[in-house]
């Protein structure tokens, strides 16, 4: 087992009170050092570790990789490294080698929301997502998430794991679990259709009629959105495989080796009902059932039948909310600039505004050769915090129902919900 220095963390370092820093309208994580560690990829193979890391993980330039290499943050070791080999910043790497980079993390920045717990027994624990604030540990995210931010200021209810997600943008009903039994005994809910899940969405136009809407879709993860298509149009892949006498059920709803999506439209129904119409008759609030569970499922099924959630722009919604990274740093004309990150705005965007958000850290806690010192947030592309009008209303399994409260988008425009 390789030594780590005590000062740098690893994923098994539990997040603390002290870690986070408010300022303003949100949630900052002080920059640590944290001890990231990854196998060569068959992809990667072939490569230099300067040229892995610039070409994977885009946040720091050559320049920088070069340095840590030289200084030994960063470096190649066991377990599958020959005994002997020596490597250098241009020994090309085998699969299965292990890198390792003491990398000086800068999390992004998330809303200032109390996550409100709405049960907690000794098999579960229910939560009141914010939007904005990933479920869990993904990407740059490792603090400022919904699990970490409960194992910071409710250690006393770890250990526990989620049972399902939410996308970030959205909020509503996240249940974890807390203990194998529980964790066993709500996935067998979920495989035998013994859940219940209802969302509410804000959507574009004057909803007037209850409607199932049945209709296959397919996630493309090259355009990041799901495609849905009609129940009376002939699914071409599914049907050569039908002749082939390949099984079309269970498999395919298994693995999918598509790099860009799944190449299979699987079934999809949710149940959409009225709840009420905005005073000035623009948008409706709905509840949404979904009886399957694809991604994106009720954002794709809504603008498939010309409802999109209003605010919900890769879906159709006009009403100006949540957009994608690299959409939004177009549309405020935001370069990223890896030669010099102090020139590139961290532009954070909360409800209507847009932040630069300038915090400088202690010096105590900077790291010389870090491109994003002096200041918490990475000098790199903006993050939206908009939350999407989409919201996880109640979730029923086990003989259990949690309800969350209506969200604001939803309580202050629609008075008969009062």
């Amino acid at each position: 087992m390789d030594k780590v220095h005590p000062k740098i963390e690893s994923s098994d370092t539990e997040p603390r009170k002290e870690d986070f820093v408010i300022s303003g309208p949100f949630r900052l994580v002080k920059p640590y050092h944290f001890d990231f560690v990854c196998s060569v990829k068959q992809r990667w193979a072939g490569q230099t570790i300067i040229d892995i890391f610039e070409k994977e993980f885009k946040g720091r330039n050559r320049a920088y990789y070069e340095n840590a290499f030289k200084v030994g943050k960063l470096r190649v070791e066991g377990p599958k490294k020959k005994k002997g080999r020596v490597v250098t910043a241009d020994t090309l790497l085998n699969q299965g080698e292990r890198m390792r980079h003491h990398v000086h993390r800068h999390e992004p920045p998330v809303p200032n929301i109390p996550i409100q717990i709405i049960e907690a027994n000794d098999d579960f624990v229910v939560v009141n997502k914010p939007p904005g604030i990933p479920v869990h540990s993904a990407g740059q995210y490792r603090k400022n998430t919904v699990h970490g931010i409960l194992q910071a200021e409710h250690g006393h209810l770890m250990p526990m794991a989620p049972s399902h997600r939410l996308d970030k943008p959205v909020s509503g009903i996240l249940v974890f679990s807390r203990n194998r039994n529980a964790a066993e005994r709500i996935r067998k809910a979920m495989a035998s259709g013994e859940t219940t899940k209802v969302y509410v969405a804000r959507i574009l136009g004057k909803f007037e009629k209850d409607v199932l809407v049945d209709a296959p879709m397919r996630f493309d993860y090259t355009l990041a959105k799901a495609i849905v298509r009609d129940n009376d149009e002939r699914d071409m892949t599914s049907s050569r495989k039908r002749r082939h006498g390949d099984d079309d059920n269970e498999k395919e709803e298994g693995k999918q080796n598509d790099p860009k999506g799944d190449s299979i439209f699987r079934s999809a129904k949710t149940v959409v009902r009225l709840l009420a119409h905005a005073p000035d008759g623009k948008t409706s609030l709905v509840e949404c059932q979904p009886i399957t569970g694809r991604t994106h499922q009720i954002r794709a099924h809504l603008s498939h039948i010309g409802f999109p959630i209003a605010n919900d722009v890769t879906y159709g919604g006009t009403w100006g909310g949540y957009t994608s990274t690299v959409d939004l740093a177009k549309s405020l004309g935001i370069t990223r600039n890896l030669d010099n990150p102090e020139h590139t705005k961290k532009t954070i965007i909360h409800g209507s505004e847009a932040l630069d958000v300038n915090d400088i850290v202690p010096e105590d806690l900077r790291d010389d050769l870090c491109p994003h010192c002096p200041y918490y947030v990475a000098r790199d592309y903006p993050v939206d915090l908009t939350p999407l009008w989409l919201h996880a209303r109640k979730y029923s399994f086990c003989d259990q129902e949690f309800i969350a409260p209506y969200p604001t988008w939803a309580k202050d425009d629609f008075p008969s919900l009062q």
